[in-house]
């Protein structure tokens, strides 16, 4: 009886393991690829949300799609072309803001390049002209209510 039954447990565990294996190496899998995904946050000296007081500049939109492609008021230029409209943009007064959105699945290394581009052509700082994150949170955030403390 005790031959029968070991026999059936490792029937059991033959047909179970691998299915659990299965199971749970895409999870891991994905969390090494989601990890490896991810890009690294907007610079910590970037415009923040909400920290702008004043008369708001124009604001031109940049993004980055998933496939790498760079796009200005919602038209495709090459990195050549924004390096060209970032210095047009930094001679303006006022400096109109850049924001820069990129699309989940963005190559990280392009990311970097256009953000290390817009901090060679640009003010960048907290009170700057580079600012960085989604498009529709930055408009519905309100300036700061009230006047600045005396």
């Amino acid at each position: 009886m005790k031959s029968k039954h070991r026999q059936a447990c490792l029937l059991a565990l033959a047909v179970v393991l691998p299915g659990l294996a299965a199971c749970s190496k895409p999870e891991a899998n994905n969390a090494l690829e989601m990890s490896a995904l991810a890009c690294t946050p907007p610079r910590a000296n970037w415009m923040r949300q909400g920290n702008f007081d004043g008369l708001m500049p124009p604001i031109n939109r940049l993004s980055l799609d998933r496939n790498g492609a760079i796009h200005w008021n919602g038209r495709v230029i090459a990195m050549r072309q924004l390096s060209e409209y970032l210095g047009i943009v930094h001679g303006m007064n006022p400096e109109p803001i850049v924001f820069l959105e990129t699309e989940m699945g963005a190559p990280c290394a392009r990311l970097e390049a256009i953000r290390d581009e817009m901090e060679r052509r640009m003010e960048c700082s907290n009170f700057g002209s580079c600012a960085e994150g989604i498009w529709h949170v930055w408009q519905a955030t309100p300036t700061p209510p009230g006047t600045p403390p005396s």
